[in-house]
């Protein structure tokens, strides 16, 4: 009876210790998860600065279109992979609020961004815009002509 006995106890004594290690394991995974779930947090709510210069270039350009309410916004890069960069058009939007920066090109005023002064003069060139002004890098407000 002792044996049977002392059987069940270290069966007991066993299954504790293979609860405990389930247990330890399992609060290790979340502390894990918690952790990296964490790290991506911050990774994406860290705000960015914005470009000084860009910040520079929009309040001159809030300045001249002062008196308008809404302006086209186009964005042209030389290489045509490139995509719609989505982050400069929210600041171009904030910075110059409160005109309403629109991203279609049908309006009179456009706001073309070309990254370079390169491929601002191509387009102008090859284009039906006329420069109002130039503001470096590529920035330029433009007017539709007529065809």
């Amino acid at each position: 009876m002792s044996t049977r006995r002392h059987l069940n106890q270290v069966r007991a004594v066993v299954g504790l210790v293979l609860i405990s290690l389930i247990a330890i394991r399992s609060f290790w995974k979340v502390f894990q998860f918690h952790a990296q779930a964490e790290s991506l947090y911050h990774q994406h709510t860290n705000p960015v600065e914005p470009d000084i210069h860009l910040v520079q270039q929009l309040e001159s350009i809030r300045m001249i279109l002062a008196n308008r309410t809404i302006v086209g916004y186009r964005q042209v890069f030389p290489d045509p992979q490139s995509k719609f960069d989505l982050f400069r058009f929210y600041q171009t939007q904030y910075f110059l609020a409160p005109i309403v920066v629109d991203s279609r090109i049908t309006h009179p005023i456009v706001l073309v961004d070309c990254g370079s002064d390169q491929t601002l003069n191509n387009l102008v060139t090859n284009s039906h815009y006329h420069v109002i002004q130039r503001f470096g890098q590529g920035l330029a407000l433009l007017e539709t002509q007529a065809p």
